[in-house]
């Protein structure tokens, strides 16, 4: 069973616009959403805490998250952003039951509860940031919603050196935020990835991203909402197409959830 910071984070990975709404890309770390065993293997959330048998292992407890393109939109936080495809979001009555409360970046004031269901608002000040994610990190409000970001003077202090894929210079520095430019090759994404990941560059940014030939390839089998019947196979890439049920979304990350 996932963790409660991973379901709390789950709810909010759909509002990443970095990846276009194709939830089938790995964003770049800090990530956010989960990539334990019974989560999507491509997602992986904003408290990094993969496990072994994730194909992506992070390694801080950080709530960082790639920057979503900015639309102009109010930066406080209020503007709730609803899922583009069904996912499996926490239910509520009142915001005050969302989120994770050691998790100053995704408590239940980061939150809206719209339409009974929790949607991730954004973080709130700097200071939710840093006592989430560590020094370092600050609150975009360029984003909508905000996010916990890396902050830099030049871009040679973002990424990380150790993942081909999300290394310095793979980043450029803007407006005081790390921005990811998007993976190189396929050889990048196999060596940070694993076996069967590609670098996609469909996309407006290209992301490390599963291949297929089927949709058959995709997902994690032992995972209801993420399995192999919640993927689309499109120009040999995975594609997250959403969960199918509410039952999907209570047996992968348990009662309380639906899809939404």
């Amino acid at each position: 069973m996932i963790r409660p910071i991973t379901r709390a984070l789950l709810a909010m990975s759909v509002l990443l616009a970095a990846c276009d709404d194709d939830d089938g890309c790995v964003p770049p770390p800090p990530y956010d959403v989960s990539t334990e065993a019974d989560a999507p293997q491509d997602l992986v959330d904003g408290a990094p805490d993969g496990t072994s048998d994730a194909p992506f292992d992070p390694t801080a407890d950080d709530g960082g998250s790639p920057d979503p393109a900015a639309d102009g939109s109010d930066p406080s936080g209020e503007e709730a952003a609803v899922p583009a495809v069904p996912m499996c979001l926490l239910r509520c009555t009142t915001s005050t039951t969302c989120g994770t409360p050691s998790s100053p970046a995704f408590d239940s004031d980061n939150y809206a509860c719209t339409d009974g269901f929790c949607v991730y608002t954004g973080c709130l000040s700097d200071s939710e940031c840093v006592d989430t994610s560590g020094a370092g990190f600050g609150c975009d409000f360029s984003t909508s919603p905000a996010y916990c970001t890396q902050t830099c003077s030049t871009s040679s202090g973002c990424g990380y050196p150790s993942m081909p894929a999300y290394t310095p210079t793979h980043y450029t520095c803007t407006g005081g935020f790390c921005r990811y430019t998007g993976c190189r090759s396929d050889a990048e994404c196999v060596d940070t990835v694993g076996a069967g990941y590609r670098c996609n560059t469909t996309m407006s940014i290209a992301y490390c991203t599963q291949s297929c030939s089927t949709y058959a390839d995709c997902g994690t089998p032992s995972s209801p909402a993420y399995d192999s019947d919640n993927y689309d196979c499109t120009a040999g890439f995975c594609v997250y197409s959403g969960c199918n049920s509410d039952a999907e979304c209570v047996d992968t990350l348990g009662a309380g959830y639906g899809c939404h």
